[in-house]
């Protein structure tokens, strides 16, 4: 049994981890684009890395989450897909081969598709099964991502005052570095499953290994075919509007780039506030009541910041949007947590990351297609698609959709 004051350390280790690691991916993926345009790829090319990085983590999210679900050490798991990434990256700073170039980014993808499900499946971990803990350590983890893209933005804007491009991609290195050292500190064993949890063919010793229903029939018979579905709705008008938020600012509200990123900041800032406050609140009630409430944080926003140019109310805007990931987020993995048996959680969480990457990809494509005719198709088109995935969860939440 370890000391209350030894684990505390220890899942604070972990979470500052966690911070860590996406502030320094956050800042090399900003710098990535100008790398490739410091090597002459065209538009199409630079714009294909993010759809080649996308799609390799939502491939290989759910694998990592099997992984997960079947180690003993998950915590060593989570160090692996941290560090090899960071270390992939500093491999393209010295590459002047565009086809080498995105070969290693699609590596680093391919461990970078890891981090979530194994680092969510970890913060369960630390639940031990109740519900309150379960669902304070999942609002945790999201505050951690919040935390650290604040740290990433921050550490961007002074980085690229100083030094280049590949500068940006060894500090980002730093803070792979010490994310692998904090989480060294965090080390975990999995406790094994209850015996009455299991299939009577599971062996304890690798309790994935007798588990033979495929995801999609886990899915359908604990009804979370919403959670899934508005997890990919919810990341199109949001990934969408941000992809072309820095433009939209300046030529619609007439804002210098300098003042749209700083409105652009309140975004984790909500994300950051609201899982704080999931933290206390998720486990008391209805996750689905949060689940409705991420798509009304959506769409209110996005129709301020089409009509309005208060700058308090487009930062207010901007902050509802960060909360509504964070509402998202936290509750839809509290019903995967919930609704998949306990020793295969992880591989729930990466497919619904797999869900999110591909309405993350989705995203940015229709805002291109509706803002070539005009913002205002781009923003009804958001609108409409916010309007209806809270409809979906409404009735998800009143009429509890059949399994």
């Amino acid at each position: 049994m370890i000391p209350e004051t030894r684990l505390r350390r220890r899942q604070g280790a972990f979470y500052l981890s966690v911070s860590l690691k996406f502030g320094g991916a956050m800042a090399i993926a900003y710098v990535l684009q100008l790398m490739l345009k410091d090597l002459g790829a065209p538009i199409v090319i630079i714009t294909m890395a993010a759809s080649i990085h996308g799609l390799m983590q939502a491939i290989c999210s759910p694998a990592w989450g099997r992984k997960s679900d079947a180690s003993k050490r998950p915590a060593l798991l989570y160090v692996t897909v941290i560090a090899v990434p960071f270390l992939v990256f500093q491999l393209l700073g010295v590459t002047s081969s565009i086809a080498l170039f995105l070969l290693f980014l699609a590596a680093a993808a391919c461990f970078d598709g890891g981090f979530i499900p194994v680092g969510l499946d970890i913060s369960m971990l630390y639940g031990e099964h109740h519900r309150e803990k379960v669902s304070r350590h999942i609002s945790i983890f999201n505050a951690s991502l919040a935390f650290g893209s604040i740290l990433g933005r921050l550490s961007l804007a002074a980085a690229l005052s100083w030094v280049s491009a590949s500068g940006v991609l060894r500090i980002g290195g730093l803070f792979g570095l010490f994310s692998v050292l904090a989480a060294l500190a965090a080390g975990i064993r999995r406790k094994p499953v209850p015996a009455s949890e299991l299939p009577t063919e599971v062996n304890m010793e690798t309790p994935y290994a007798g588990e033979t229903r495929i995801p999609v029939k886990i899915i359908s018979q604990a009804g979370l075919w919403p959670v899934y579905i508005g997890t990919l709705m919810l990341n199109i008008p949001i990934i969408g509007f941000i992809s072309l938020s820095g433009v939209f600012q300046m030529d619609h509200h007439q804002l210098s780039f300098s003042s749209a990123a700083f409105l652009a900041a309140f975004d984790p800032l909500g994300m950051f506030l609201a899982s704080l406050l999931l933290a206390r609140l998720l486990h008391s009630r209805n996750p689905k009541t949060f689940l409705a409430a991420a798509f009304l944080c959506t769409a209110l926003p996005l129709a301020v910041l089409y009509l309005s140019s208060s700058l308090a109310a487009l930062a207010c805007s901007w902050a509802l949007l960060g909360a509504s990931t964070a509402l998202f987020q936290s509750a839809g993995s509290l019903c995967i947590a919930e609704g998949f048996p306990k020793h295969r959680r992880a591989e729930g969480i990466g497919l619904q990351w797999t869900a999110a990457t591909i309405g993350m990809v989705a995203g940015p494509l229709a805002a291109g297609a509706a803002a070539s005719v005009s913002y205002s198709l781009m923003f009804l088109v958001f609108f409409l698609v916010s309007l209806a995935g809270m409809a979906y969860m409404i009735i998800y939440r009143a009429f509890d959709l059949p399994k």
